[in-house]
Protein backbone atom coordinates (compact mmCIF):
# COMPACT_ATOMS: atom_id res chain seq x y z
CA UNK A 1 0.00 0.00 0.00
CA UNK A 2 1.49 3.71 -0.81
CA UNK A 3 0.65 4.84 2.71
CA UNK A 4 2.99 8.06 1.80
CA UNK A 5 0.92 8.79 -0.90
CA UNK A 6 -2.54 8.34 1.07
CA UNK A 7 -1.26 10.48 3.84
CA UNK A 8 -0.22 13.83 1.74
CA UNK A 9 -4.28 14.58 1.59
CA UNK A 10 -7.30 14.54 4.10
CA UNK A 11 -9.56 12.42 1.62
CA UNK A 12 -12.85 15.10 1.06
CA UNK A 13 -16.12 12.36 2.71
CA UNK A 14 -18.85 14.34 1.35
CA UNK A 15 -22.37 13.53 3.66
CA UNK A 16 -24.59 11.97 0.66
CA UNK A 17 -28.03 10.24 0.84
CA UNK A 18 -27.78 6.46 2.20
CA UNK A 19 -29.12 4.02 0.14
CA UNK A 20 -31.51 2.08 2.45
CA UNK A 21 -32.97 -0.27 -0.23
CA UNK A 22 -31.52 -3.51 -0.07
CA UNK A 23 -33.29 -4.88 -3.59
CA UNK A 24 -31.26 -2.11 -5.33
CA UNK A 25 -27.87 -3.33 -3.63
CA UNK A 26 -25.27 -6.28 -4.99
CA UNK A 27 -21.99 -8.08 -5.24
CA UNK A 28 -21.52 -5.29 -8.36
CA UNK A 29 -22.09 -2.04 -6.04
CA UNK A 30 -22.11 -2.73 -2.57
CA UNK A 31 -18.70 -0.83 -2.30
CA UNK A 32 -20.82 2.11 -3.43
CA UNK A 33 -20.34 5.19 -1.32
CA UNK A 34 -24.41 5.50 -1.11
CA UNK A 35 -24.51 1.75 -0.35
CA UNK A 36 -21.96 0.93 2.16
CA UNK A 37 -23.92 1.60 5.09
CA UNK A 38 -26.91 -0.86 4.13
CA UNK A 39 -23.98 -3.54 2.38
CA UNK A 40 -22.01 -3.67 5.66
CA UNK A 41 -25.03 -4.17 8.06
CA UNK A 42 -26.28 -6.85 5.68
CA UNK A 43 -23.24 -8.14 4.60
CA UNK A 44 -24.37 -11.45 5.27
CA UNK A 45 -26.90 -11.26 2.66
CA UNK A 46 -24.55 -9.78 0.12
CA UNK A 47 -21.19 -11.89 0.30
CA UNK A 48 -22.02 -15.22 -1.44
CA UNK A 49 -19.89 -17.07 1.03
CA UNK A 50 -19.93 -16.61 4.81
CA UNK A 51 -19.39 -19.20 7.12
CA UNK A 52 -21.73 -18.90 11.35
CA UNK A 53 -19.22 -18.51 14.01
CA UNK A 54 -21.32 -20.11 16.83
CA UNK A 55 -21.58 -17.75 20.03
CA UNK A 56 -21.70 -21.15 21.87
CA UNK A 57 -24.47 -22.12 24.99
CA UNK A 58 -22.77 -20.72 27.93
CA UNK A 59 -24.55 -17.43 29.30
CA UNK A 60 -24.35 -13.68 27.95
CA UNK A 61 -21.53 -11.34 29.35
CA UNK A 62 -23.46 -9.11 30.59
CA UNK A 63 -22.03 -5.43 30.28
CA UNK A 64 -22.71 -2.21 33.15
CA UNK A 65 -24.42 0.72 32.14
CA UNK A 66 -22.19 3.55 33.82
CA UNK A 67 -22.41 6.85 31.71
CA UNK A 68 -20.04 9.14 31.73
CA UNK A 69 -19.93 12.42 29.84
CA UNK A 70 -17.55 12.40 27.35
CA UNK A 71 -18.27 14.92 24.93
CA UNK A 72 -15.23 16.94 25.98
CA UNK A 73 -12.80 14.72 24.56
CA UNK A 74 -11.69 16.68 21.29
CA UNK A 75 -9.81 14.88 18.41
CA UNK A 76 -8.23 16.56 15.10
CA UNK A 77 -9.53 15.37 11.98
CA UNK A 78 -9.79 16.80 8.57
CA UNK A 79 -7.41 19.88 9.69
CA UNK A 80 -9.28 21.13 12.89
CA UNK A 81 -9.91 20.24 16.42
CA UNK A 82 -13.51 18.21 16.83
CA UNK A 83 -15.63 17.52 19.56
CA UNK A 84 -16.49 13.69 19.92
CA UNK A 85 -20.24 14.58 18.84
CA UNK A 86 -18.62 16.18 15.69
CA UNK A 87 -16.16 13.22 15.25
CA UNK A 88 -18.45 10.80 15.04
CA UNK A 89 -20.85 12.66 12.39
CA UNK A 90 -17.94 14.04 9.69
CA UNK A 91 -16.24 10.50 10.51
CA UNK A 92 -19.59 8.78 8.87
CA UNK A 93 -19.33 6.71 12.30
CA UNK A 94 -22.61 3.54 12.05
CA UNK A 95 -21.75 2.65 15.96
CA UNK A 96 -19.35 4.17 18.56
CA UNK A 97 -19.18 1.84 22.19
CA UNK A 98 -16.82 2.92 25.11
CA UNK A 99 -15.95 0.56 27.77
CA UNK A 100 -14.42 1.42 31.29
CA UNK A 101 -13.86 -2.15 32.74
CA UNK A 102 -16.91 -3.67 32.40
CA UNK A 103 -19.27 -0.62 32.24
CA UNK A 104 -20.69 0.73 28.72
CA UNK A 105 -19.86 4.62 29.55
CA UNK A 106 -20.49 5.71 26.27
CA UNK A 107 -22.64 3.81 23.24
CA UNK A 108 -24.08 5.59 20.06
CA UNK A 109 -25.86 4.04 17.42
CA UNK A 110 -26.10 6.70 14.94
CA UNK A 111 -26.60 4.86 11.47
CA UNK A 112 -27.33 1.31 12.94
CA UNK A 113 -29.07 -0.90 14.98
CA UNK A 114 -27.45 -2.83 18.29
CA UNK A 115 -29.37 -6.39 16.24
CA UNK A 116 -27.18 -5.14 13.05
CA UNK A 117 -23.99 -7.45 12.38
CA UNK A 118 -21.30 -5.10 10.70
CA UNK A 119 -18.57 -5.95 8.87
CA UNK A 120 -15.51 -5.62 10.54
CA UNK A 121 -12.46 -4.76 7.53
CA UNK A 122 -9.26 -5.10 9.00
CA UNK A 123 -10.31 -5.50 12.41
CA UNK A 124 -10.52 -9.17 11.43
CA UNK A 125 -6.74 -9.08 11.33
CA UNK A 126 -6.71 -9.63 15.03
CA UNK A 127 -8.61 -12.81 14.50
CA UNK A 128 -4.93 -14.21 13.57
CA UNK A 129 -3.24 -12.29 16.33
CA UNK A 130 -5.62 -14.10 18.69
CA UNK A 131 -5.80 -17.44 16.87
CA UNK A 132 -1.90 -18.09 16.81
CA UNK A 133 -0.82 -17.01 19.54
CA UNK A 134 -1.27 -20.40 21.47
CA UNK A 135 0.28 -22.59 18.23
CA UNK A 136 3.35 -20.26 18.80
CA UNK A 137 3.82 -20.76 22.29
CA UNK A 138 2.95 -24.60 22.16
CA UNK A 139 5.92 -24.91 19.30
CA UNK A 140 3.13 -25.91 16.54
CA UNK A 141 4.19 -23.04 14.52
CA UNK A 142 7.67 -21.67 14.53
CA UNK A 143 7.44 -17.91 14.04
CA UNK A 144 11.63 -18.03 12.48
CA UNK A 145 10.77 -21.04 10.05
CA UNK A 146 10.04 -19.62 6.33
CA UNK A 147 6.44 -19.76 4.77
CA UNK A 148 7.14 -22.81 2.73
CA UNK A 149 8.03 -24.78 5.61
CA UNK A 150 4.11 -25.04 6.10
CA UNK A 151 2.98 -24.03 2.48
CA UNK A 152 5.07 -25.54 -0.09
CA UNK A 153 5.41 -24.23 -3.59
CA UNK A 154 4.47 -20.45 -2.81
CA UNK A 155 6.66 -18.40 -5.70
CA UNK A 156 9.03 -16.00 -4.71
CA UNK A 157 6.97 -13.99 -2.89
CA UNK A 158 6.61 -15.91 0.35
CA UNK A 159 9.09 -18.76 -0.46
CA UNK A 160 12.04 -18.04 2.00
CA UNK A 161 10.47 -15.44 3.81
CA UNK A 162 9.68 -15.94 7.62
CA UNK A 163 6.15 -16.62 9.37
CA UNK A 164 7.30 -13.61 12.21
CA UNK A 165 7.71 -10.96 9.05
CA UNK A 166 4.10 -12.08 7.72
CA UNK A 167 2.87 -11.33 11.74
CA UNK A 168 4.68 -7.76 11.64
CA UNK A 169 3.59 -6.67 8.00
CA UNK A 170 6.96 -7.18 6.43
CA UNK A 171 7.02 -8.89 3.18
CA UNK A 172 8.22 -6.99 0.04
CA UNK A 173 5.66 -8.50 -2.26
CA UNK A 174 4.44 -7.36 -5.78
CA UNK A 175 1.24 -6.34 -4.72
CA UNK A 176 -0.74 -2.41 -4.35
CA UNK A 177 -2.93 -2.40 -1.51
CA UNK A 178 -3.48 1.42 -2.72
CA UNK A 179 -7.10 2.09 -2.77
CA UNK A 180 -6.53 5.41 -4.62
CA UNK A 181 -5.78 3.65 -7.58
CA UNK A 182 -8.02 1.58 -9.73
CA UNK A 183 -5.73 -0.54 -11.44
CA UNK A 184 -3.99 -1.85 -8.22
CA UNK A 185 -3.92 -5.42 -7.17
CA UNK A 186 -6.08 -5.32 -3.95
CA UNK A 187 -9.53 -5.09 -6.29
CA UNK A 188 -8.52 -7.92 -8.34
CA UNK A 189 -7.88 -9.60 -4.55
CA UNK A 190 -11.18 -8.72 -3.45
CA UNK A 191 -12.60 -10.49 -6.61
CA UNK A 192 -10.91 -13.41 -5.88
CA UNK A 193 -11.81 -13.69 -2.38
CA UNK A 194 -15.55 -13.22 -3.78
CA UNK A 195 -16.13 -9.53 -2.70
CA UNK A 196 -16.79 -8.45 -6.54
CA UNK A 197 -18.56 -10.77 -9.13
CA UNK A 198 -16.23 -13.38 -10.89
CA UNK A 199 -13.79 -12.21 -13.59
CA UNK A 200 -11.74 -15.92 -13.25
CA UNK A 201 -9.60 -17.06 -10.87
CA UNK A 202 -12.42 -17.45 -7.87
CA UNK A 203 -12.55 -21.27 -8.04
CA UNK A 204 -8.99 -21.57 -7.86
CA UNK A 205 -9.77 -19.97 -4.42
CA UNK A 206 -7.37 -17.57 -2.37
CA UNK A 207 -4.28 -19.81 -2.04
CA UNK A 208 -4.42 -20.08 -5.81
CA UNK A 209 -3.61 -16.55 -5.83
CA UNK A 210 -1.44 -15.53 -3.16
CA UNK A 211 0.81 -18.96 -3.45
CA UNK A 212 1.46 -17.37 -7.02
CA UNK A 213 2.36 -13.98 -5.57
CA UNK A 214 6.22 -12.42 -6.33
CA UNK A 215 9.33 -10.70 -4.68
CA UNK A 216 8.88 -6.56 -5.64
CA UNK A 217 12.85 -6.35 -5.78
CA UNK A 218 11.89 -2.61 -6.35
CA UNK A 219 10.89 -2.32 -2.74
CA UNK A 220 13.08 -1.95 0.06
CA UNK A 221 11.80 -2.89 3.16
CA UNK A 222 12.73 0.13 6.18
CA UNK A 223 11.23 -0.74 9.20
CA UNK A 224 8.02 0.55 8.39
CA UNK A 225 4.72 -1.21 8.09
CA UNK A 226 3.92 -2.76 4.55
CA UNK A 227 0.54 -3.31 5.42
CA UNK A 228 -0.80 -6.14 3.53
CA UNK A 229 -3.76 -8.03 3.00
CA UNK A 230 -2.06 -11.46 1.61
CA UNK A 231 -0.04 -11.46 4.54
CA UNK A 232 -2.49 -12.29 7.08
CA UNK A 233 -4.48 -14.95 4.83
CA UNK A 234 -1.32 -16.73 4.44
CA UNK A 235 -1.04 -16.47 8.06
CA UNK A 236 -4.91 -18.42 8.13
CA UNK A 237 -3.93 -20.80 5.83
CA UNK A 238 -0.57 -21.81 7.59
CA UNK A 239 -3.18 -22.08 10.78
CA UNK A 240 -5.66 -24.30 8.83
CA UNK A 241 -2.60 -26.23 7.56
CA UNK A 242 -0.90 -26.71 10.84
CA UNK A 243 -3.96 -27.01 13.47
CA UNK A 244 -5.94 -29.55 10.61
CA UNK A 245 -9.01 -27.58 11.00
CA UNK A 246 -10.64 -24.31 9.40
CA UNK A 247 -9.44 -21.08 10.51
CA UNK A 248 -13.10 -20.66 11.75
CA UNK A 249 -13.51 -23.33 13.72
CA UNK A 250 -10.06 -22.84 15.29
CA UNK A 251 -11.20 -18.96 16.05
CA UNK A 252 -15.15 -20.32 16.97
CA UNK A 253 -13.64 -22.43 19.68
CA UNK A 254 -10.47 -20.76 20.88
CA UNK A 255 -11.81 -17.04 21.17
CA UNK A 256 -15.28 -16.78 19.97
CA UNK A 257 -17.47 -19.37 22.26
CA UNK A 258 -15.55 -17.31 25.60
CA UNK A 259 -16.61 -14.33 24.87
CA UNK A 260 -20.38 -14.25 25.93
CA UNK A 261 -21.35 -13.03 22.98
CA UNK A 262 -24.87 -12.47 23.02
CA UNK A 263 -25.35 -13.76 19.09
CA UNK A 264 -23.57 -15.80 16.43
CA UNK A 265 -21.27 -13.58 14.06
CA UNK A 266 -20.51 -14.93 10.88
CA UNK A 267 -17.11 -14.67 8.64
CA UNK A 268 -16.22 -14.61 5.16
CA UNK A 269 -14.59 -17.13 2.92
CA UNK A 270 -13.68 -17.93 -0.87
CA UNK A 271 -15.17 -20.34 -2.70
CA UNK A 272 -13.22 -23.30 -1.09
CA UNK A 273 -14.40 -22.15 2.27
CA UNK A 274 -10.82 -20.90 3.32
CA UNK A 275 -11.63 -17.80 5.73
CA UNK A 276 -10.80 -14.48 4.53
CA UNK A 277 -9.12 -13.70 7.95
CA UNK A 278 -7.84 -10.42 6.38
CA UNK A 279 -11.54 -9.08 6.86
CA UNK A 280 -14.17 -10.55 6.96
CA UNK A 281 -15.31 -11.20 9.80
CA UNK A 282 -19.67 -9.87 10.54
CA UNK A 283 -20.67 -9.00 14.09
CA UNK A 284 -22.70 -6.46 16.32
CA UNK A 285 -21.19 -4.12 18.30
CA UNK A 286 -21.70 -5.12 21.60
CA UNK A 287 -19.80 -8.44 20.67
CA UNK A 288 -16.76 -6.74 19.12
CA UNK A 289 -16.33 -5.06 22.49
CA UNK A 290 -16.82 -8.59 24.57
CA UNK A 291 -14.11 -9.39 22.12
CA UNK A 292 -11.46 -6.82 22.48
CA UNK A 293 -12.21 -7.55 26.56
CA UNK A 294 -9.63 -10.30 25.85
CA UNK A 295 -7.09 -8.27 24.85
CA UNK A 296 -7.96 -5.59 27.83
CA UNK A 297 -7.32 -8.29 29.80
CA UNK A 298 -4.23 -9.97 28.48
CA UNK A 299 -5.87 -13.36 27.10
CA UNK A 300 -8.43 -13.51 29.62
CA UNK A 301 -12.18 -14.32 28.29
CA UNK A 302 -14.97 -12.89 29.83
CA UNK A 303 -15.86 -16.77 30.79
CA UNK A 304 -12.64 -16.61 33.00
CA UNK A 305 -11.09 -18.73 30.46
CA UNK A 306 -7.36 -17.89 29.43
CA UNK A 307 -7.72 -17.97 25.71
CA UNK A 308 -4.50 -16.34 24.32
CA UNK A 309 -1.13 -16.98 26.59
CA UNK A 310 -0.02 -14.21 28.66
CA UNK A 311 3.37 -14.36 26.83
CA UNK A 312 2.01 -14.04 23.44
CA UNK A 313 -0.02 -10.91 24.60
CA UNK A 314 3.44 -9.60 26.10
CA UNK A 315 5.40 -10.48 23.02
CA UNK A 316 2.37 -8.14 21.40
CA UNK A 317 3.02 -5.45 23.76
CA UNK A 318 6.39 -5.11 22.93
CA UNK A 319 7.02 -2.18 20.96
CA UNK A 320 10.77 -3.28 20.46
CA UNK A 321 9.69 -5.50 18.01
CA UNK A 322 7.51 -5.36 14.60
CA UNK A 323 7.74 -2.49 12.19
CA UNK A 324 7.16 1.06 12.98
CA UNK A 325 3.10 1.88 11.98
CA UNK A 326 2.21 5.25 10.28
CA UNK A 327 -0.56 6.04 12.50
CA UNK A 328 -1.24 7.09 16.36
CA UNK A 329 1.69 7.78 18.16
CA UNK A 330 4.16 5.54 18.87
CA UNK A 331 2.41 2.36 17.82
CA UNK A 332 4.19 -0.95 16.59
CA UNK A 333 2.57 -3.55 13.98
CA UNK A 334 3.64 -6.46 15.41
CA UNK A 335 1.67 -10.24 15.68
CA UNK A 336 -1.04 -8.68 13.82
CA UNK A 337 -2.14 -6.14 15.80
CA UNK A 338 -0.82 -2.44 16.71
CA UNK A 339 0.85 -1.43 20.10
CA UNK A 340 2.40 1.49 21.63
CA UNK A 341 3.07 -0.76 25.01
CA UNK A 342 -0.14 0.14 26.83
CA UNK A 343 -3.16 -0.78 24.65
CA UNK A 344 -3.75 -3.27 21.82
CA UNK A 345 -5.56 -1.67 18.52
CA UNK A 346 -6.41 -2.25 15.00
CA UNK A 347 -8.18 -0.30 12.28
CA UNK A 348 -10.59 -1.33 9.34
CA UNK A 349 -10.86 0.55 6.21
CA UNK A 350 -13.89 2.84 6.50
CA UNK A 351 -13.54 3.48 9.73
CA UNK A 352 -13.71 0.35 11.56
CA UNK A 353 -11.62 0.05 15.10
CA UNK A 354 -11.02 -2.10 18.46
CA UNK A 355 -8.86 -0.81 20.64
CA UNK A 356 -7.57 -2.22 23.90
CA UNK A 357 -5.97 -0.62 26.83
CA UNK A 358 -4.75 -3.39 28.87
CA UNK A 359 -3.38 -1.04 31.74
CA UNK A 360 -6.62 1.51 32.01
CA UNK A 361 -9.19 -1.48 30.95
CA UNK A 362 -10.70 0.82 28.67
CA UNK A 363 -11.69 -0.67 25.29
CA UNK A 364 -13.24 1.47 22.17
CA UNK A 365 -14.88 0.01 19.38
CA UNK A 366 -16.30 1.49 16.24
CA UNK A 367 -18.29 0.66 12.97
CA UNK A 368 -18.35 2.85 9.81
CA UNK A 369 -19.16 3.54 6.53
CA UNK A 370 -17.10 6.54 5.17
CA UNK A 371 -18.42 8.00 1.87
CA UNK A 372 -14.57 8.83 0.75
CA UNK A 373 -14.45 7.51 -3.00
CA UNK A 374 -11.39 4.97 -1.84
CA UNK A 375 -12.61 3.95 1.59
CA UNK A 376 -9.34 4.38 2.35
CA UNK A 377 -9.08 7.59 4.24
CA UNK A 378 -6.06 7.16 7.05
CA UNK A 379 -6.18 10.86 8.26
CA UNK A 380 -9.50 9.16 9.28
CA UNK A 381 -7.69 6.34 10.92
CA UNK A 382 -5.33 8.95 13.02
CA UNK A 383 -7.72 10.08 14.36
CA UNK A 384 -9.07 6.83 15.57
CA UNK A 385 -6.11 6.14 17.22
CA UNK A 386 -6.19 9.65 18.99
CA UNK A 387 -9.47 9.95 20.05
CA UNK A 388 -9.24 6.23 21.60
CA UNK A 389 -6.06 7.07 23.26
CA UNK A 390 -7.69 10.29 24.38
CA UNK A 391 -10.57 8.83 25.75
CA UNK A 392 -9.13 5.80 28.05
CA UNK A 393 -6.73 9.62 29.25
CA UNK A 394 -9.98 11.02 29.85
CA UNK A 395 -11.41 8.55 31.71
CA UNK A 396 -8.55 8.01 34.61
CA UNK A 397 -9.21 11.52 35.93
CA UNK A 398 -12.58 11.02 36.42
Amino acid sequence: MSEAKVLEFAEEAPHIELNQDGSTIDLSNWHEPANRNWSYRNAVDVLPHTRKISRGDGPVHALGDAPVDISSVTVNYLNRDMSLEEYLRESHSDGFLVLNGNDIVYENYRRMEPKDRHLCQSVTKTTVCASIGELIVNGLIDPGKTVDTYIPDVASGFNGVAVQDLLDMNVALDFSEDFTDPNAEIYEYEMVTCWHPDTGGQANGMLGYISKLEHDPAFRLDGTTHYLCPNTDMLGLIIEKVSGRTFTDVFQGTIYQHIGAEADAYYCTDTRGAAICSGGMILRLRDLARYAQTFANKGVANDGTHVIPQAWIDDCLDTAKGTRYYLGRGYQYHNQITSNGLALCHLGVGGQMIYANTVTKVVVVQFSTTSAPSNGDLDLGNALYNIADAISDFLQIQ
